[in-house]
């Protein structure tokens, strides 16, 4: 099967020994990581069905501990050409999550890794959905409420990065063009508008 290079494969986490037991388990991990990532319209993500069938298939079984090269190879017979894999420590009431997200075809080092700590009974979802967006490079900080608070798009949040860099720079001709962009992937992204409106301004009172 061909590889979608937009297709996620998230398996669930690792339990980490010498943690305490926690009331989130592998599972659980991989079901709230899924939602955060499923907050962008442009991600694809494997059949959970057709996941934990191909887990079944390779022997893999709660409590998870998934060899990387089970683990590709259960993300290739997904068609999935992304893999996330995770691992859970816990210690008295904080939560570790661990993350990496893998390029299935190259596998070797991740492409990107993120780690995030959150009291076990607080906005768990929260700390997902921060892990998600920080592993799909989405955390870029844009516009103070960025990720998909602003806009589900991530090509309309990474055009939006690049026009507010182009502010900084002062290039305005460049900064209306990624605004653009960034309306053309979410034309409901409001802050998009104003970026692209104020670079306008800007480019009328410099001429």
């Amino acid at each position: 099967m061909p590889l979608d290079t937009a297709r996620y494969a998230i398996l669930p986490f690792a339990h980490r020994e010498g943690g305490q037991q926690s009331t989130l388990d592998g599972a659980d991990c991989a079901e709230l990581l899924t939602e955060g990532f499923a907050r962008w319209i442009e991600v694809r993500l494997a059949d959970k069905t057709r996941v934990y069938d191909a887990l079944t298939r390779h022997g893999a079984r709660a409590p998870f501990r998934i060899p990387f090269d089970t683990a590709l190879a259960i993300a290739r017979r997904l068609g999935a050409g992304r893999l996330v894999m995770g691992q859970l420590w816990s210690f008295g009431d904080t939560l570790r999550l661990t993350a990496g997200l893998y390029d299935v075809a190259r596998g070797g080092a991740p492409v990107r890794e993120s780690t995030t700590r959150v009291a076990a009974n607080g906005a768990i979802g929260a700390a997902f959905n921060a892990l998600a967006d920080s592993l799909l490079g989405a955390d870029l900080g844009a516009a103070r409420g960025a990720g998909a608070e602003q806009t589900r798009s991530l090509r309309a949040l990474r055009a939006y990065a690049l026009g507010e860099r182009a502010i900084r720079e002062w290039d305005l001709d460049r900064a209306a063009r990624e605004f653009r962009a960034a309306i053309v992937a979410d034309s409901a992204f409001a802050r998009a508008y104003l970026g692209l409106g104020q670079a306008l301004l800007w480019t009328a009172d410099s001429t």
